[in-house]
């Protein structure tokens, strides 16, 4: 029996499993250490053995994305994140050694790399340099030194991506090549490209052509907010051809008028979500068209709309 100290508080470790833990099947264990934050999941592993063994059941940690610092990790932890079976990751900090990440954790289904500043296309280059069939999530916010280039190879090497999200990468337009690799996401779902000030008509030209196989027909939900270049010539385009959207974030988009609202009205039939914080261009005759074409709308943000 060994004694440790956790948070101030002692915890009485022991080999065999107490007379009360014993007599909890496993798998009911299992199942209440899924719902535990981290912190609690590890306390729980000192109680004792069975306890121990349970909480490093890969199923205990499906849920959990792990948060680490590239810059202050060590192999050992990599190592015990991996053996726990954690897909997810939140990295807050990096040394440029992305790749020694996706390389560790082949079947990784999310990266969150938001917030590195110092990400650049060759750091994405080199850490998806091989095919991630089981990556599901990117999230590039705010990753200001990446271009289209970086994008593009991440995207074209993760064919089963669900969600992207590029919020506030502003050196990211959608060119050719961030548009074809975007087009043969089939599972694509989730668009998010907020604050992307350089986004206008030809970014969107291409990238759901309907005439073409490539498109994102299962794309349902789309974020331009803040994107001052977006236009009503890019919400027609988008609601001639995504007719799948259900959700539309166009807040701040200080160019879009009227017109874009009824295009927005008659093309996109799913919609149920619609947002249109501080749009000053559009009027009651936009919203008019809104109420009377989008029967199934839940949710319309009107803040700070003045018209």
């Amino acid at each position: 029996m060994t004694q440790t100290r956790v948070d101030n508080v002692n915890v009485t470790t022991t080999d065999k499993p107490t007379s009360a833990s014993a007599k909890i099947i496993p798998d009911c264990l299992e199942h209440v250490f899924q719902y535990l934050d981290t912190a609690d999941k590890g306390r729980s592993a000192q109680v004792c053995r069975l306890w121990k063994e349970t909480c490093y059941r890969k199923s205990v940690w499906k849920r959990v994305v792990a948060k680490i610092s590239l810059s202050r990790m060590s192999d050992d932890v990599l190592r015990s994140i991996h053996e726990r079976g954690i897909r997810k990751l939140r990295i807050s900090e990096h040394r440029n050694n992305l790749e020694w990440v996706t390389r560790r954790f082949q079947s990784l289904q999310g990266l969150d790399i938001s917030g590195c500043q110092y990400t650049r296309d060759e750091t994405l280059l080199k850490a998806f340099r091989r095919e991630m069939r089981d990556m599901r999530e990117l999230n590039f916010s705010y990753c200001t030194g990446v271009t289209d280039l970086g994008v593009s190879s991440a995207v074209e090497k993760c064919p089963n991506l669900e969600t992207l999200i590029l919020q506030g990468c502003s050196n990211v337009h959608l060119n050719d090549a961030t548009k074809w690799s975007l087009n043969h996401c089939k599972r694509l779902q989730t668009l998010t490209m907020a604050w992307c000030k350089q986004l206008n008509i030809s970014s969107f030209r291409g990238l759901c052509d309907k005439e073409k196989e490539e498109t994102l027909i299962q794309l349902k939900h789309l974020s331009l907010k803040d994107c001052d270049h977006v236009c009503d010539v890019c919400l027609t385009y988008i609601s001639d051809h995504l007719k799948t959207l259900e959700s539309l974030n166009i807040s701040f988009c200080i160019s879009v008028t009227d017109e874009g609202l009824e295009a927005v009205a008659k093309g996109l039939p799913k919609l149920t979500v619609l947002k249109l914080q501080a749009v000053d261009n559009i009027s009651s005759n936009g919203l008019r068209h809104v109420a009377n074409r989008c029967t199934g709308l839940n949710i319309l943000t009107l803040d700070f709309v003045i018209g």
